[in-house]
C-alpha cells in the first residue's frame, strides 16, 4: 500500500501471518513537511500484532495488540513467589490494548515496590495470571508472554528487578536493578 501526505510518499508493507492481524497506526505531524526536508525522515509508522491467549485450563482467553513482541524478565521476589520460578515473562501494553474474548477474571490487589496498589487479574479456574495492573504505571498493563500464542519465539529485549535475580541466572538482556525508569 502506498500513502501519500502532503507531497511525501512512503510505501508500507504488511503481510497477514496465522492467528496474528497487523494493525497500522500512524504517528504524523502537520509539520512533516518541514520536518522531513530537514531530517529526511518519513512519518513514523507503527505496527500493532494482535495475539490470542489462554489460562492454563482453557476456561479465559483473550487478545492484545503488542508493537514490540518480546519478554521482559521480571526478578522481583512478589514475581518469583507467583509463578513459583526464578522470573516471569511480560511485556507491556495499553490497558485498551487486551480484550477478554472468553470466561471472566477474578481480581486480587498487594502493593508493590513503589507502595502503591498492584492488581492482577487471573484466572478463576486455574489461576494463570493474565495480566497485572500496577497503578504508579498509568494505563499501561504488565502482560504475562507465555501465555501468548507464539510466545515461545518472542526474544528477550530486557530483565528488571536484576538486584533480586537468583545468583546461578545469566544475564540475558539489557537489566535494570529495579523497574526502568
Amino acid at each position: 500500500m502506498t500513502y501519500r501526505f502532503d507531497k511525501l510518499d512512503f510505501s508500507l508493507l504488511y503481510r497477514r501471518l496465522p492467528s496474528r492481524i497487523l494493525i497500522v497506526q500512524l504517528q504524523y505531524s502537520t509539520t512533516t513537511n518541514d520536518y522531513c526536508k530537514k531530517d529526511h525522515k518519513p512519518p513514523t509508522a507503527i505496527i500493532m500484532t494482535t495475539y490470542n491467549g489462554h489460562c492454563h485450563c482453557g476456561q479465559t482467553e483473550w487478545t492484545v495488540k503488542l508493537d514490540d513482541p518480546g519478554h521482559i524478565l521480571c526478578h522481583c521476589d512478589a514475581c518469583k513467589i507467583l509463578s513459583g520460578g526464578e522470573h516471569t515473562l511480560n511485556t507491556l501494553a495499553g490497558k485498551d490494548d487486551i480484550k477478554i474474548t472468553k470466561g471472566t477474571l477474578k481480581t486480587y490487589d498487594y502493593q508493590g515496590d513503589s507502595g502503591n496498589p498492584v492488581h492482577c487479574y487471573y484466572c478463576p479456574n486455574c489461576t494463570s495470571h493474565v495480566y497485572h495492573h500496577q497503578t504508579v504505571m498509568g494505563d499501561k498493563v504488565v502482560i504475562r508472554t507465555a501465555l501468548l500464542e507464539g510466545g515461545k519465539e518472542f526474544k528477550v529485549n530486557a530483565e528488571i528487578f536484576g538486584k533480586d535475580r537468583l545468583g546461578w541466572q545469566p544475564e540475558l538482556a539489557k537489566t535494570f536493578p529495579g523497574p526502568p525508569e
